[in-house]
């Protein structure tokens, strides 16, 4: 079963709120280019993937570890990476700062049990704000998305804290469900 660690902007921020209306009008526009709908998600970075548990009780166990371990988790906006496949087609690409390289860490000995440093080589943290399969994006299509990113980008930079969420990414984006939660404090 494919489960994801993700972190949310903390509920209700004006973060979480302008990044969800992100997501939801560049998915109407990218079905301009399209013969199917794009999906509409929760805002979310996504710490690590590939995570193995048993049961509720390890979830809520797991969730509670790496909160606690989690701290004031710095999310720092960089900008727009086009990376051209499906769940990182438009990426808001973020820093990776050390509160969020010490998150994901723990996060892959805790809940997958690796070698980070193969991990962490290759880590990209985003925000995507758009799943297609449309690729190369189109130049108008483009300047839109960066243009609203921009607005975005003089409002704020990213979030402290927020919302761990192990998804189950099964399926279709719109029938994934979260296995639990815990907020950052």
């Amino acid at each position: 079963m494919p489960i994801s660690l993700w972190l949310c902007p903390p509920s209700g921020s004006h973060v979480q709120q302008s990044l969800e209306q992100l997501i939801q009008t560049f998915a109407s526009i990218i079905d301009v280019f399209r013969e199917d709908k794009s999906p509409v998600f929760p805002a979310h970075l996504t710490i690590t993937n590939d995570v193995s548990i048993e049961n509720e009780q390890e979830i809520s166990q797991k969730l509670g570890d790496l909160t606690k371990l989690a701290g004031e988790t710095a999310i720092e906006f960089e900008g727009v990476d086009y990376r051209g496949s499906y769940f990182v087609a438009v990426p808001l690409a973020c820093h990776q700062t050390d509160s969020l390289l010490a998150l994901a860490t723990k996060a892959r000995q805790i809940l997958v049990g690796d070698d980070e440093i193969a991990f962490l080589k290759s880590y990209r943290p985003h925000v995507s704000l758009a799943y297609t399969n449309v690729d190369p994006i189109p130049t108008d299509a483009r300047s839109y998305i960066e243009g609203h990113v921009l607005k975005l980008l003089q409002y704020t930079h990213g979030w402290n804290g927020g919302r761990l969420v192990l998804m189950k990414c099964e399926g279709p984006v719109d029938s994934w469900t979260a296995l639990g939660h815990k907020d950052i404090i």
